[in-house]
């Protein structure tokens, strides 16, 4: 009582009730319901995050320094030992028996050239680059290596390390690299697109989308599964 008389001896009391209001419920003023959501999905992180005791100080030391750990970041392996750790074409090439040439080119067994990924909207790709996407994907499927990279995602998503913190977009654009590369070591050509759902947004009604149909990502049914 005595904290309210203060404070509203110093601002209005509707004024306070309004900040306390805000205080309680940060995302009380998104524009949209689903901006709310995410808002509200974000403190939650925010919150578990703050919520875990501190981590303790260790100092990883590289290998081969006796009477030191060994233990060091795969991310940071002088040599890979997987197509994941590759951070650049020339490495790439390697794992999917490709040869480079003096220029820096990569051929591939094939013939064809090896070049970066060109991420497309999912509208925007071609019949023939959607039907390779699609076929990769079932193929990483039925191959179990699908459902590695969902465990790790899923593990993720509790462990309160890259849903919870800065580490969500470095964490997810390193996750994205891993699954785009799982996909070209099947058909080197496929990449990984996305969906523009602002073009979906304006819609009356969302679910009438032209994403929703079997030429696209397939159709839902009376329950809005897909």
């Amino acid at each position: 009582m005595l904290l309210l008389f203060i404070s509203c001896s110093i601002l209005p009391c509707n004024t306070v009730a309004d900040l306390a209001q805000e205080f309680l419920n940060p995302c009380a003023d998104a524009p949209s319901v689903s901006a709310r959501v995410i808002c509200n999905q974000l403190h939650e992180w925010d919150r578990q995050a703050q919520a875990k005791p501190p981590v303790g100080s260790f100092a990883v030391s590289p290998p081969a320094i006796p009477g030191r750990s060994r233990m060091i970041a795969a991310q940071l392996a002088p040599i890979t030992s997987t197509p994941y750790q590759c951070l650049d074409l020339e490495c790439l090439c390697i794992y999917l028996r490709g040869q480079t040439q003096v220029n820096g080119m990569c051929y591939l067994p094939d013939g064809s050239r090896l070049t970066k990924a060109t991420r497309k909207e999912y509208r925007m790709l071609t019949d023939q680059e959607r039907k390779r996407f699609h076929n990769a994907l079932i193929q990483l499927k039925r191959s179990g290596e699908y459902d590695k990279l969902a465990l790790i995602h899923g593990r993720a998503a509790v462990s309160g390390g890259a849903h919870s913190g800065p580490a969500f977009l470095p964490w997810h654009r390193e996750f994205i690299k891993r699954f785009e590369i799982a996909l070209r070591q099947i058909d080197p050509s496929v990449s990984i697109p996305y969906w523009d759902s602002v073009l979906d947004s304006g819609l009356p009604n969302p679910q009438d989308s032209v994403l929703w149909t079997n030429e696209l990502m397939g159709t839902t049914d009376a329950r809005g599964a897909v």
